[in-house]
């Protein structure tokens, strides 16, 4: 993703794989984020470089659970029952 000072972001920003010229703001945490309901392990991975310094997370364009679903960056919701699509559960 590229990051830095001359980039704004937008909800529904496609995440993009970049040259790393700014490891402290191109970087995303992976954040445990508990189980899901059949008691997979899940994960968030965040960044709190966004707009309206609230933290951006990776997420799956619309829900989309089909191979080659673009990426996004969004607005951390922190609630897997509205935003599922900002979780990732290992199966």
């Amino acid at each position: 993703m590229t990051r830095g000072q001359y980039v704004s972001y937008t909800n529904g920003s496609a995440a993009d794989i970049a040259y790393c010229d700014a490891p402290t703001t191109q970087s995303f945490s992976v954040i445990t984020a508990g189980r899901d309901m059949a008691g997979h392990q899940c994960y968030q991975f965040w960044n709190q470089y966004g707009p309206n310094n609230i933290p951006l997370v990776l997420g799956v364009s619309a829900g989309n659970p089909n191979r080659g679903a673009p990426v996004i960056t969004w607005e951390n919701f922190s609630n897997p029952n509205t935003h599922p699509d900002q979780y990732w559960c290992v199966y």
